[in-house]
């Protein structure tokens, strides 16, 4: 609890179940930031290629010199699961979570996400987007949105086979709200949108 780590690249994980979760006991979420090596550019957080749980933790894409990177959290292979649980992401160029790959499970339970996209680019502002892949499963639960330019769900035109979206708080969801396509089993309930 309480530490501050900078990435000088993207945290990538192949074949092994990468899990960051913060100590027990009180005191603030650990910070994970994106450095900027050698006064070049800086890179996303993670580029997931196994399954992913980060617990208790906060995550900007806001680099240590104030410009914003693309995609806390790229999903970048088939079948991967991510889990986020009690965790914070904030500020991301165009989407928290970016799905690249086919059949990925995404669970976020208890957790916010805020400030992504910009106005330069409003279209971009988007919690997950699933760039037109299949998803496997995508469980919102008990999680707040907030000061996103787009919507909480971009799902570009593939099918998800499990979708469950239950007691969410939504406030300040610019255009869309949430956007979903065909689901083969879908439950949306006790969601709150405001503004």
């Amino acid at each position: 609890k309480g530490g501050y780590y900078i990435t000088l690249g993207s945290l990538e994980n192949r074949n092994y179940h990468l899990h960051i979760r913060a100590g027990s006991g009180s005191g603030k979420r650990p910070i994970i930031r994106p450095g900027v090596a050698g006064g070049g550019s800086s890179a996303r957080p993670f580029q997931a290629r196994a399954d992913l749980t980060l617990e208790g933790i906060y995550v900007t894409n806001l680099d240590e010199q104030s410009a914003l990177v693309q995609n806390i959290i790229r999903l970048s292979a088939d079948n991967i699961k991510l889990t986020i649980l009690n965790s914070h992401l904030d500020r991301d160029l165009q989407a928290a979570i970016r799905c690249d790959a086919k059949n990925q499970k995404v669970i976020i339970k208890n957790s916010i996400i805020s400030n992504i996209g910009s106005m330069q680019s409003p279209d971009n502002g988007r919690g997950v987007d699933d760039r037109g892949n299949d998803i496997d499963t995508l469980i919102y639960e008990n999680n707040t949105f907030f000061n996103l330019t787009s919507r909480i769900l971009r799902d570009g035109g593939g099918i998800i086979k499990y979708c469950w979206i239950n007691h969410n708080t939504v406030v300040n969801v610019a255009q869309w709200g949430c956007s979903i396509g065909p689901v083969f089993e879908g439950h949306f309930r006790n969601n709150l949108f405001i503004n």
